[in-house]
């Protein structure tokens, strides 16, 4: 396949610009005796594949969707030079109002796990590369488990000595760090840490995440060769937290500059040592 991109998107929430940073690769997909090819980001953080009309019309696609349909069926004929030729029930996402303001293409959708739960994922963050097997993975040196449950990848780590679960999210960027949610947070002694900032940050179907920032660094230990550490946030409960029961959500970072298999048939994820 080609070369993934890491595309910076830029969304406006309250005059202020949020920036992410989002692995996107090119989609040849047919809608209406229609095809076209547009861009998509990877997320495993999303149990569903949305497509958005606002960011497709600033790409100008000519792809149009009816209103009061919330999904619609789209066939995908290829992701980059892998041959998919299936289609999918997409999910149409008004709300999201994703901007790309550089020369790169403009993102109009998200391929989520309900997709890529059909394959094993290999993803290089030093080639930026993207490849899709047919469940026969690609095995590198470590692995950690995880849980695959209502279309989310759970990595259990320990914090503090207390056991957490946190949503692993190749759609979540926050300059570097993972979030609590506020009921994670609490598990653990979460007194002697003091927040200096707080930020909202808009998120899928209007959802507005509340968010306070922690400058001091807390490490988090998933397996024997997979300890992070960084400076941290915690999310407010909301209607996402709601939705899905665990502690918190991490993104790119926690992988990044090694390579990487995600397995969700064995619902294993191997990788590479730092390079």
């Amino acid at each position: 396949m080609k070369d993934i991109s890491f595309i910076n998107i830029e969304t406006e929430h309250k005059g202020k610009l949020m920036i992410a940073k989002m692995l996107c690769f090119e989609v040849s997909l047919s809608y209406q005796q229609k095809t076209h090819t547009i861009y998509f980001f990877i997320d495993t953080g999303s149990s569903g594949s949305m497509l958005f009309p606002y960011s497709i019309n600033l790409a100008q696609v000519d792809l149009q969707f009816p209103k009061e349909e919330e999904y619609q069926k789209i066939y995908i004929h290829k992701f980059g030079n892998v041959s998919i030729e299936k289609e999918f029930k997409i999910r149409i996402d008004f709300n999201a109002q994703l901007v790309q303001a550089s020369d790169k293409p403009i993102p109009c959708g998200i391929i989520g796990n309900d997709i890529l739960k059909n394959y094993a994922l290999n993803i290089n963050y030093s080639k930026k590369t993207f490849q899709l097997y047919g469940q026969n993975e690609k095995e590198y040196r470590y692995s950690c488990m995880f849980h695959f449950y209502k279309n989310f990848i759970f990595l259990y780590a320990k914090v503090n000595k207390v056991e957490l679960k946190f949503i692993y999210d190749t759609g979540y960027d926050t300059n570097g760090k993972f979030s609590f949610f506020e009921r994670g947070f609490n598990k653990i002694n979460s007194g002697k840490y003091k927040s200096d900032e707080k930020e909202t940050t808009p998120g899928a179907f209007g959802i507005v995440y509340e968010i306070d920032l922690y400058p001091q660094k807390i490490k988090l230990h998933f397996s024997d060769e997979l300890i992070y550490e960084s400076d941290f946030a915690v999310m407010k409960d909301n209607k996402m937290t709601d939705l899905v029961d665990c502690d918190g959500i991490i993104g790119n970072d926690l992988f990044l500059n090694r390579e990487l298999s995600i397995n969700y048939l064995s619902q294993k994820i191997s990788f590479s040592e730092i390079k």
